[in-house]
């Protein structure tokens, strides 16, 4: 596997299915018990308690700056939001008490690691659930801000009009499938029966659109156009006039294709 490959299989690792966000709550949930494992009784007596306060109280505060005074947003932001906010929060309050009110945890390097590793973890896990509830960037590439499209520049030597082949001088490859439009030019039956089959199958699809069309109330709805304000019968008639004169057509001309794979 080239790096390429692994670097674009990475930027396309999902962020918002159900297999991420369960892997966030995992994630979350582990963090959460590292920054809270203590031997000592006043850390959940006194520390825990606080940072829950914290957490909750400054979430509060959020909360109502932007429900009712700031309202940044037409519409209220889904609770889901200020709870995985406020867990992101209470990470960050118990990694303070454990930074600052123990000192001896940052003394040692090992649980020092481990209590940022954890509160990061949280912190990416909760904004991970917060994305998942809006789609907003699905991908990692869309986190880091990198375009889904690729691009050709124009000076690339591929696109070049010297490479090009006038229509008149053009010939098929031999290695050119012969089932589709170019089957068809060779006389081939397969392509013949292939071409009838999908007309039939689009024939019934534009038959059911227009069906839809006529006994619909909703004139704006249809299958093949979908929800579009200029619709109307003809526009729905028109594919399905088109598709049965080239089935007739091709029904009309079954005889030349004679030409049967060897």
């Amino acid at each position: 596997m080239s790096s390429t490959r692994m670097v674009n299989g990475v930027l396309g690792i999902p962020l918002t299915t159900p297999t991420a966000t369960a892997v966030f709550a995992i994630l979350t949930v582990i963090g959460l018990i590292v920054l809270l494992l203590r031997r000592y009784r006043v850390w959940f007596a006194q520390g825990v308690p606080l940072a829950v306060t914290a957490a909750l109280g400054s979430t509060v505060v959020a909360a109502l700056l932007i429900e009712k005074v700031w309202k940044p947003f037409p519409d209220r932001l889904p609770w889901a939001v200020y709870g995985w906010a406020a867990t992101a929060l209470l990470a960050v309050s118990l990694l303070i008490g454990r930074w600052f009110v123990r000192r001896r945890d940052r003394a040692r390097p090992l649980v020092a690691t481990a209590l940022v590793v954890s509160a990061v973890l949280v912190v990416i896990s909760a904004a991970g659930r917060i994305d998942a509830v809006y789609d907003a960037c699905p991908t990692v590439r869309t986190v880091l801000g990198i375009s889904d499209y690729r691009t050709v520049p124009f000076d690339d030597p591929s696109l070049r009009a010297s490479q090009t082949v006038p229509v008149e001088d053009w010939s098929a490859s031999d290695d050119l499938p012969a089932t589709g439009a170019e089957g068809l030019r060779r006389g081939r039956r397969a392509a013949w029966f292939l071409s009838v089959g999908g007309h039939i199958v689009l024939i019934v699809v534009a038959a059911a659109s227009t069906i839809v069309r006529v006994t619909e109330q909703d004139e704006t709805r249809s299958l093949l156009y979908g929800i579009h304000r200029h619709s109307s019968v003809s526009m729905e008639l028109a594919p399905l006039l088109a598709l049965v004169s080239v089935l007739a057509l091709l029904l009309l001309t079954r005889t030349l294709f004679d030409v049967r794979a060897p």
